[in-house]
């Protein structure tokens, strides 16, 4: 016998040759011994290719099937070479003892469909030959079809599957969910059949409501399978047109989403469902994610204080987001790369949600920007442990959630740049404004809305020494640099600054801008552009 995780080319020649009992137990023990194994260093193309051969020769052989997909499963853990492996016979060999092709000479028996199943998890998430293959022979169809039968729990697809116990029925509902998930996160096609289908939208939200209706929500397995289902619709979802579903669907998936949300004391199951709140088609219910606690609930005004907002409306969800956020803010802190893409889907949640609801953006303003105290200007907004400072943070990281921070942020300061810049810093600010064309703005006049229950009496005593850029309180005045200068001397160093910049700017080091008529930032073609616009002091007038 062969050391763990290697396969002889000799031997398998010779096995070839042998009884299928004898291939049988060969394979048996070869696949006891590396049951645990997930790189085959020792198993090399050719060992493969003989690998294939003898499937192929036995493919008729129904009690060979369990052992010979079982060493295909445990070789496919491994993305190298796998291809030799898969010729076109092998693939179908394993897509018809899973049920999902049809054979005359194949008759699927549970054994064997358990672990071809298990094949189609490695195989399609390691293999584009095996995808080709998956999608050419309608098995995308199929698999809905399976779906739908296993939420009815009527079986004519599956008609193997009658009779069979509970846990078995189970373990072939998460293994097919687990397959719509792999295969929609590879395939686009796959992910738009589905979007544009309310059938297949329906089967996936099945197992989530039943963990719903559970009292403790839902057995170990029953978590699984909503946990793939909620994935999969975020696949089929993200990059869906919003126009997509219909106002039904979006209210069903709200009110299930919501449920799930705010029941559930699972990281995983909470991320689950705001990925899939995020996507373009789910637009936010407001009456499901924010009700009135009454009908003849007043609108809300720039006067309306928190302890008002919270007597008209319910923020439940609102709230349990933000400190979600929050969370997933402390974690980025540790390991921005782990939680950069969860961070996400949570800004994106929450930016839809306020761009639909007054509500709900008046309610997350007064909990992230409050009015500004004296003490809140004598530090960095970026330094600090409240919610504005940590997502300022963000805004200083080159990270994706950069954008989208800067984004939420500018929603809850109404789109207004000067009082984004006033909580933020033109630092930290600039990215957007110079990305969305409001650079024009900065100098923009104060309106009222700007100031009003944003500011408070302290703040307003030390608003005028305000860096606008840092967002902080400006620096002792140490005296100018060029103090004791003559006027000649002045001009002098101000030919060399301008000498220097043209030579960095002829060598390409530097390019600067100014910014254009549209707002947005452009190259100077010359140094002296950027003086272009300074006033003229003449020293001269009286």
């Amino acid at each position: 016998m062969t050391e763990t995780g290697s396969l002889d080319v000799s031997q398998l020649e010779e096995l070839s040759k042998n009884s299928s009992e004898e291939i049988k137990s060969f394979f048996i023990a070869w696949n006891a011994k590396n049951a645990a194994q997930s790189v085959f260093g020792g198993v090399d193309y050719f060992a493969r290719q003989e690998v294939a051969k003898i499937i192929e020769s036995k493919s008729e052989d129904s009690d060979l099937a369990p052992f010979l997909l079982e060493t295909i499963r445990i070789l496919s853990r491994q993305q190298t070479s796998l291809d030799t492996l898969l010729t076109n016979d092998v693939c179908k060999y394993i897509t018809d003892h899973a049920g999902f092709t049809e054979s005359q000479k194949i008759f699927v028996k549970i054994p064997s469909a358990k672990e071809a199943s298990k094949c189609l998890i490695n195989t399609l998430f390691h293999s584009a030959k095996m995808r080709s293959h998956f999608e050419k022979t309608g098995c995308h169809s199929k698999l809905q079809s399976r779906l739908s039968e296993f939420a009815a729990e009527k079986f004519s697809v599956l008609k193997w599957l009658e009779g069979a116990p509970e846990e078995e029925v189970e373990d072939f509902w998460y293994m097919d969910l687990r397959l719509s998930f792999i295969s929609t996160a590879y395939s686009g096609s796959f992910q738009s059949a589905w979007s544009n289908d309310e059938k297949a939208i329906s089967v996936l939200c099945e197992p989530v409501k039943i963990v719903l209706k559970e009292d403790n929500h839902g057995s170990a397995s029953q978590k699984e399978r909503a946990m793939e289902s909620l994935k999969t619709l975020f696949n089929i979802l993200c990059h869906a047109n919003e126009s997509v579903l219909s106002e039904n669907q979006v209210i069903e998936l709200n009110l299930m989403l919501h449920d799930a949300f705010m029941t559930s004391d699972d990281e995983k199951v909470e991320q689950a469902v705001v990925n899939v709140f995020s996507t373009p088609p789910v637009h936010p219910h407001l009456p499901t994610l924010c009700p009135k606690r009454s009908e003849s609930a007043a609108d809300v005004t720039t006067e309306t204080t928190e302890k008002e907002l919270a007597e008209k409306y319910d923020f439940s969800y609102t709230e349990k987001l933000l400190q979600r956020l929050e969370s997933k803010l402390d974690s980025d802190s540790e390991n921005s790369k782990m939680t950069d893409g969860l961070l996400e889907t949570y800004l994106t949640a929450l930016i839809r949600l306020c761009s639909y609801s007054k509500p709900a953006r008046r309610f997350c303003r007064l909990k992230i920007l409050p009015p500004l105290k004296k003490s809140d200007v004598l530090v960095g907004p970026e330094l600090g442990t409240t919610i504005r400072n940590k997502l300022v943070r963000v805004m200083t990281q080159a990270t994706c959630a950069k954008e989208l921070t800067s984004e939420f942020l500018f929603i809850l300061c109404k789109r207004s740049v000067p009082r984004l810049i006033k909580y933020t810093g033109f630092g930290h600010s600039a990215g957007l404004l110079a990305n969305s064309g409001l650079l024009g703005q900065i100098n923009s006049a104060r309106q009222n809305s700007d100031s009003e229950d944003s500011e408070t009496e302290d703040y307003n005593a030390v608003r005028q020494s305000v860096n606008p850029v840092t967002g902080t309180l400006y620096a002792a005045d140490r005296g100018s640099a060029l103090a004791g200068m003559s006027e000649e001397q002045k001009e002098y160093e101000a030919l060399k600054l301008v000498e220097a910049m043209h030579r960095m700017m002829d060598a390409g080091l530097v390019k600067p801008g100014t910014i254009g008529e549209d707002g947005k930032v452009r190259e100077v073609s010359h140094v002296l552009e950027l003086a272009k616009d300074v006033v003229n002091e003449s020293s001269d007038e009286d």
